[in-house]
């Protein structure tokens, strides 16, 4: 690495570190109050598709030859 990009990168990241510290209650407060005075609405939908079919009631009689025409 280049002699000083290790103190200078070190350095930045306490500096950005300190300063999300520091706005940890005001920034998400400042964003929300962003979203209601711009009256911007987010919405979520979802389309959901179900396919349900009946169940068939087992039987015990055996199918009938109508039902299998390629039965021997």
């Amino acid at each position: 690495m280049v002699p000083g990009l290790r103190e200078t990168v070190r350095a930045t990241l306490l500096s950005l570190f300190s300063v999300a510290y520091q706005s940890r209650c005001s920034l998400p407060l400042l964003i929300s109050a962003g979203f209601m005075i711009l009256d911007i609405h987010m919405r979520l939908e979802l389309e959901i598709e179900a396919r349900v079919q009946p169940e068939v009631a087992a039987e015990d009689s055996e199918p009938e030859e109508e039902d299998y025409p390629d039965a021997a």
